[in-house]
């Protein structure tokens, strides 16, 4: 398992100018780990000491941007769509979700659960919209079409 303190400690050994393989055999990582810090610092021009005053999980970021990112199993739906959809009169975030989970059936991927759904699409920032609209329950309904059902 990848530990996060031992990106500072690899610093701290290439800060005394130690090689990949020296690193290797005094913290027991890999040297191509050492290798690939060296490397990464060295492409940003970042000093070691710049890097050192840096938090474990900065220091974890700045290195291994990709590695931390949380893997969705959920299809992912089409915010900026929703965020449109939802400016219309009788649109709902609930009325948007069945339409996904619809779309997700046909396509035979996995759907995610509604709140879900919903706290995903209040984080991405959009002008205009109301956070009350999640919430609103009117007797009008669109279709994905943009007609209002009876």
């Amino acid at each position: 398992m990848f530990k996060k303190t031992r990106v500072r400690q690899i610093i701290e050994q290439l800060q005394k100018n130690l090689s990949d393989w020296e690193i290797s055999g005094v913290l027991g990582v890999s040297r191509n780990s050492a290798a690939r810090i060296r490397q990464a610092s060295d492409e940003r021009r970042k000093e070691w000491d710049e890097l050192l005053m840096m938090s474990d999980d900065e220091l974890c970021h700045f290195f291994y941007p990709d590695k931390f990112k949380p893997k969705s199993s959920y299809a992912p739906a089409d915010y900026a769509y929703i965020h449109r959809e939802l400016s219309k009169v009788g649109a709902t975030g609930a009325l948007l979700w069945e339409e996904y989970c619809e779309k997700c059936k046909n396509e035979g991927e996995k759907a995610c659960s509604y709140p879900t759904f919903a706290e995903a699409a209040k984080d991405i920032p959009s002008a205009g919209i109301m956070p009350a609209m999640w919430s609103i329950n009117r007797a009008l309904h669109l279709k994905p079409t943009g007609q209002v059902r009876q």
